[in-house]
């Protein structure tokens, strides 16, 4: 439908109620389908870090395949698994492979104490 328009601006809101349905090359395809283009993009890093398996490096890059993060990478998020900083080195190596995506990115995390609950 975008394809027909001849749209100047387009503004993209992808929120996946997760971390999975969206991958990186997605947003590369997005980003490189329009002249000017902006993405609202959820990510829910607790989520991902929450089912990643930790102990299988080979389970562990496979999860992390749709996101384009490079092997090399892993043990930097592996090391800060097992401290109490876990969540920040996650979200760093996440988003650092999103900022190949586009020339300016602006990351920001909610953080809820509380988990999911809502009330």
């Amino acid at each position: 439908m975008l394809d027909q328009g001849r749209y100047r601006n387009v503004l993209f809101n992808l929120d996946q109620c997760g971390h999975s349905h969206v991958q990186r090359q997605t947003l590369l395809d997005i980003m490189r389908s329009y002249h000017s283009v902006e993405i609202f993009y959820t990510f829910a890093i607790e989520a991902l870090v929450s089912f990643l398996q930790k102990s299988d490096p080979v389970q562990l890059a496979a999860q992390l395949r749709p996101f384009d993060i490079d092997a090399a990478n892993l043990g930097t998020l592996n090391g800060a698994m097992s401290k109490s900083n876990w969540l920040g080195a996650a979200e760093r190596l996440v988003f650092e492979t999103f900022r190949t995506c586009a020339p300016f990115v602006s990351p920001f995390s909610i953080n809820n104490p509380t988990g999911g609950d809502i009330g």
